[in-house]
């Protein structure tokens, strides 16, 4: 028998969105292999920091500190409260516990860091990079093949998968990233246009942003329109109309 025999739940091929969102992750990550994308820096940089620091980071680190001191504190007050009055840790051993305490601690706030972290906070802030002022490096990098790959897509897939799980808050912005790559577009080619420029000349945002709502005049048509937004305009992210 086979590995795949022996093993039935090896055998079962993954799910469509599985698929399609590792089908993402290794683009990103052949980018990244490649050195084209490197880590956001500047306003993306920042947006990144603060979705992932705040308030996973923070706990983590209040979680972690308070285990540490606790660590080293515990067992001398619950022995001295035994009895031992003089008791000190030994010289000897005091290195080894240290690094332990100090290990233990910082595994323990890694962990709350993860868990405390608002992830569709995360998926959120990634998805609208493509909106920054300025020059967007990622958007450079990643924008025209995330866009050409999710063309290869079935059109309904997007629909069929735009759910609140974890899995499909990633699927959903992957498709809002798109969107916003789609807008980035079409405010550079009306910047181009109307600053005389031509097609493949670098342009650069300007403050405020890409405006969600942004028009190409050449086609009159809103630029990377949400897949599974209702009619009535509402955000996939809130259920609410966009102010």
């Amino acid at each position: 028998q086979t590995v795949l025999e022996d093993n039935p739940k090896m055998a079962q091929p993954q799910r469509e969105d599985q698929v399609v969102a590792q089908s993402f992750v290794e683009l990103v990550q052949r980018k990244i292999d490649g050195k084209v994308l490197k880590a956001p820096s500047g306003e993306e940089g920042s947006r990144m920091k603060e979705s992932v620091m705040y308030p996973g980071f923070f706990l983590g680190a209040a979680v972690g500190i308070s285990q540490f001191v606790f660590l080293r504190k515990a067992p001398i007050a619950m022995m001295r409260r035994a009895g031992q009055t003089n008791f000190q840790e030994s010289s000897k051993m005091k290195p080894s516990s240290l690094l332990f305490d100090a290990l233990l601690s910082t595994a323990t706030a890694g962990t709350v860091w993860i868990m405390a972290t608002d992830k569709e906070k995360v998926f959120k802030t990634a998805s609208e990079l493509p909106l920054v002022q300025g020059k967007s490096d990622v958007s450079d990098a990643l924008c025209d093949d995330f866009i050409a790959h999710y063309e290869t897509i079935r059109p309904d897939f997007w629909q069929d998968y735009s759910g609140e799980s974890g899995a499909e808050s990633g699927l959903r912005a992957i498709s809002d990233f798109v969107a916003n790559c789609k807008k980035r577009q079409a405010f550079e080619r009306i910047l181009r246009r109307e600053a005389g420029l031509g097609p493949s000349d670098p342009v650069s945002i300007p403050s405020g942003g890409v405006p969600r709502d942004v028009v190409d005049d050449y086609d009159g048509e809103v630029a990377g329109g949400m897949e599974w937004a209702s009619s009535e305009g509402e955000s996939a992210w809130t259920g609410q109309k966009p102010s």
